[in-house]
């Protein structure tokens, strides 16, 4: 009698080992790092998404604070978006993780950790903030503000819309206000913040929104916006060249993109698969002296650049930080920014 039960037990042993055959084997942790400099950090952060490691991430902050990457946050967006993006990427343990990053700043950084739960996409950030909070009393004030919608969160990213002159006349004519609803508008530190975003998840969203800023490379009106177009365009090709995940992504990006933002994608790819990057460099260069020298003044405007604090030599920074190079002995960052010095370099004018 107990033969007959035998096939039916050795059928369910070998699904049980197909099974574990077929199961994938987990990412090894990345270890733990112990930092001498804040840039040291950068080529684990390049790493993580292959070896996801939430629980050390709490650690890297402490040390990052210790190194002073917090105390500019226009230098501070790499870090920013990778706290958001771990934050993120880990809905289940999120709160855990945010109250773990607040402890281990002092209350000076912990405006870190409150934008990047803001930052997070998480869906119930608000809840993952309130969570939070406690770890954070000198901070009720920003807390609040971005509880109440005061201060945007990410879900209220979107690039300026254009008005035509049509509408600037309506507008005048019928005295219309802005939206009184405040949004979170690119910038060099938003740029910062969309890699370290995509270092810690992978994210194809965020490399779509590099994409969407790369399309300001072509603008002739406004220097602000040539210069963060030009820089998301070529952080993009040189990252790409130099990773081949990072290719594939922007090659998907592109097949989803429009009939604009397409053709600059085409250059950003042509540019990282020849390895003709510096070409980028040069034309960012030369379109964003002539603007700032020849446009008229209402083109010169530079609205983004705020202090930036010492710090990037040239947009080859932004590659070397990003991508965790800084051995390629280019004069790169100091606490850390990635886009945003390399950005007041070029605003600055030729004596």
């Amino acid at each position: 009698m107990r033969l007959r039960f035998l096939p039916a037990v050795l059928a369910g042993l070998l699904v049980l080992v197909g099974q574990a055959m077929a199961a994938p084997t987990p990412p090894a942790p990345l270890p733990r790092i112990q930092l001498q400099s804040a840039q040291q950090s950068l080529g684990w952060i390049k790493s993580y998404r292959a070896h996801p490691t939430p629980s050390a991430v709490p650690d890297l902050v402490k040390q990052l604070a210790t190194l002073g990457a917090f105390q500019e946050p226009e230098g501070a967006g790499l870090y920013l978006g990778f706290m958001a993006g771990v934050l993120g990427a880990n809905p289940k343990t999120a709160d855990k993780l945010a109250i773990s990053m607040a402890a281990a700043l002092q209350p000076a950084d912990q405006w870190a950790v409150i934008k990047a739960i803001a930052y997070s996409r998480l869906p119930d950030w608000r809840g993952v903030m309130q969570a939070a909070s406690p770890k954070m009393p000198t901070r009720g004030t920003m807390v609040q503000a971005y509880l109440s919608g005061k201060l945007p969160s990410f879900d209220r990213y979107q690039l300026p819309k254009d008005r035509s002159a049509m509408e600037q006349v309506w507008r005048t004519v019928t005295l219309a206000k802005d939206d009184p609803v405040p949004v979170l508008e690119p910038s060099p530190m938003i740029l910062d913040m969309l890699w370290g975003y995509y270092f810690a998840t992978g994210s194809q969203t965020a490399i779509a929104n590099i994409a969407e800023l790369a399309l300001w490379s072509k603008e002739s009106n406004d220097v602000g916006r040539l210069t963060v177009g030009s820089a998301a365009k070529y952080s993009l090709a040189a990252n790409a060249s130099r990773d081949q995940a990072i290719l594939a992504s922007v090659k998907t990006v592109r097949a989803r993109s429009d009939k604009q933002v397409g053709p600059v994608l085409d250059e950003a790819i042509f540019a990282a698969e020849t390895s003709e990057t510096t070409k980028l460099h040069d034309e960012a260069a030369k379109a964003i002296e002539d603007l700032r020298t020849k446009g008229p003044s209402n083109s010169r405007r530079v609205a983004w650049w705020g202090k930036t604090g010492e710090g990037a030599i040239s947009l080859g920074c932004v590659v070397a930080a990003v991508t965790g190079q800084v051995e390629l002995g280019i004069p790169c960052v100091i606490g850390g920014a990635v886009a945003s010095a390399a950005l007041k370099y070029f605003a600055t004018p030729t004596p």
